[in-house]
């Protein structure tokens, strides 16, 4: 299996689960320690796609997908109000 082919399971396999141990992708694609380095770097950095959580907490899923940015707040758009002004009559010659 080539290094896409693993990289794009690895992407599904993240997706899915939403959390993945290096141990769980270790074992699932028979990586040595290079590779497995090689991958996790391309899913953090290359990617954008995880984040690794052991650098922020001890928690035993050490990989996990990017924080969503909040959503903006859709703006209503402003409702122009005509200016309040005394009715206009017609003018008497």
């Amino acid at each position: 299996m080539t290094f896409e082919e693993i990289l794009d399971q690895a992407i599904a396999m993240l997706q899915r689960r939403g959390r993945l141990t290096y141990s769980t992708l270790k074992r699932q694609f028979q990586l040595d320690e290079d590779a497995l380095s090689d991958l996790k770097d391309e899913l953090i950095y290359g990617q954008r796609l995880a984040v690794d959580e052991a650098e922020s907490s001890s928690g035993p899923a050490p990989l996990g997908p990017l924080p969503q940015p909040p959503q903006q707040q859709r703006r209503r758009p402003r409702e122009r109000h005509a200016p309040t002004s005394p009715p206009i009559s017609p003018r008497r010659s």
